[in-house]
Protein backbone atom coordinates (compact mmCIF):
# COMPACT_ATOMS: atom_id res chain seq x y z
CA UNK A 1 0.00 0.00 0.00
CA UNK A 2 1.42 3.38 -0.97
CA UNK A 3 1.85 6.36 1.33
CA UNK A 4 -0.88 8.16 -0.62
CA UNK A 5 -3.39 5.33 -0.06
CA UNK A 6 -2.53 5.19 3.63
CA UNK A 7 -3.00 8.95 3.84
CA UNK A 8 -6.40 8.76 2.18
CA UNK A 9 -7.55 5.93 4.46
CA UNK A 10 -6.32 7.78 7.54
CA UNK A 11 -8.04 11.00 6.43
CA UNK A 12 -11.33 9.17 5.84
CA UNK A 13 -11.05 7.44 9.22
CA UNK A 14 -10.46 10.74 11.02
CA UNK A 15 -13.34 12.37 9.14
CA UNK A 16 -15.75 9.60 10.15
CA UNK A 17 -14.48 9.74 13.73
CA UNK A 18 -14.96 13.52 13.82
CA UNK A 19 -18.48 13.32 12.44
CA UNK A 20 -19.42 10.76 15.06
CA UNK A 21 -18.11 13.02 17.80
CA UNK A 22 -19.94 16.06 16.45
CA UNK A 23 -23.17 14.11 16.35
CA UNK A 24 -22.69 13.16 20.01
CA UNK A 25 -22.71 16.80 21.09
CA UNK A 26 -25.59 17.88 18.88
CA UNK A 27 -28.91 18.96 20.28
CA UNK A 28 -32.00 16.79 20.45
CA UNK A 29 -35.68 17.64 20.48
CA UNK A 30 -37.55 16.16 23.42
CA UNK A 31 -41.16 16.26 24.57
CA UNK A 32 -40.55 17.17 28.23
CA UNK A 33 -38.16 18.85 30.63
CA UNK A 34 -37.75 18.23 34.36
CA UNK A 35 -37.65 21.30 36.61
CA UNK A 36 -37.52 21.78 40.37
CA UNK A 37 -41.30 22.22 40.61
CA UNK A 38 -42.48 19.69 38.02
CA UNK A 39 -42.29 18.52 34.44
CA UNK A 40 -42.80 20.89 31.52
CA UNK A 41 -44.35 19.36 28.40
CA UNK A 42 -45.17 20.44 24.88
CA UNK A 43 -48.54 22.18 25.04
CA UNK A 44 -47.89 23.90 28.40
CA UNK A 45 -48.23 27.67 28.52
CA UNK A 46 -45.40 30.07 29.37
CA UNK A 47 -46.82 30.77 32.85
CA UNK A 48 -46.78 27.04 33.65
CA UNK A 49 -43.16 26.86 32.48
CA UNK A 50 -42.23 29.82 34.66
CA UNK A 51 -44.09 28.36 37.66
CA UNK A 52 -42.28 25.02 37.33
CA UNK A 53 -38.83 26.20 36.20
CA UNK A 54 -38.54 29.80 37.38
CA UNK A 55 -37.15 32.68 35.32
CA UNK A 56 -35.13 31.51 32.33
CA UNK A 57 -31.44 32.34 32.09
CA UNK A 58 -32.10 33.99 28.74
CA UNK A 59 -35.14 35.13 26.75
CA UNK A 60 -34.74 35.68 23.01
CA UNK A 61 -38.04 36.33 21.27
CA UNK A 62 -40.07 33.16 21.39
CA UNK A 63 -37.21 31.12 22.91
CA UNK A 64 -36.41 30.70 26.60
CA UNK A 65 -33.12 29.10 27.66
CA UNK A 66 -32.49 27.28 30.94
CA UNK A 67 -28.92 26.42 32.00
CA UNK A 68 -29.12 24.53 35.32
CA UNK A 69 -25.36 23.92 35.67
CA UNK A 70 -22.16 22.52 34.18
CA UNK A 71 -23.04 18.82 34.43
CA UNK A 72 -26.66 19.13 33.27
CA UNK A 73 -28.15 19.67 29.82
CA UNK A 74 -29.18 23.14 28.65
CA UNK A 75 -32.80 23.42 27.52
CA UNK A 76 -34.28 25.85 25.00
CA UNK A 77 -38.05 26.13 24.92
CA UNK A 78 -39.85 27.53 21.89
CA UNK A 79 -43.29 29.10 22.26
CA UNK A 80 -45.91 29.81 19.61
CA UNK A 81 -47.65 33.18 19.25
CA UNK A 82 -50.16 32.19 21.96
CA UNK A 83 -47.47 31.41 24.55
CA UNK A 84 -47.76 27.64 24.22
CA UNK A 85 -44.69 25.36 24.22
CA UNK A 86 -44.21 23.92 20.74
CA UNK A 87 -40.65 22.56 21.04
CA UNK A 88 -38.13 21.66 23.74
CA UNK A 89 -34.50 21.34 22.67
CA UNK A 90 -31.92 19.63 24.88
CA UNK A 91 -28.25 20.54 24.36
CA UNK A 92 -25.35 18.72 25.95
CA UNK A 93 -22.97 20.43 28.35
CA UNK A 94 -24.63 22.97 30.57
CA UNK A 95 -21.39 24.78 31.26
CA UNK A 96 -21.33 26.45 27.86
Amino acid sequence: MSKREIGIILTLFLLVLGLGHARGIASDTTDSMMCDNGVVRIGDFFQTVQDKCGEPDKKEGKFWRYNPGPSLPVYSIEFDENGKVIRIIEDQGGGQ
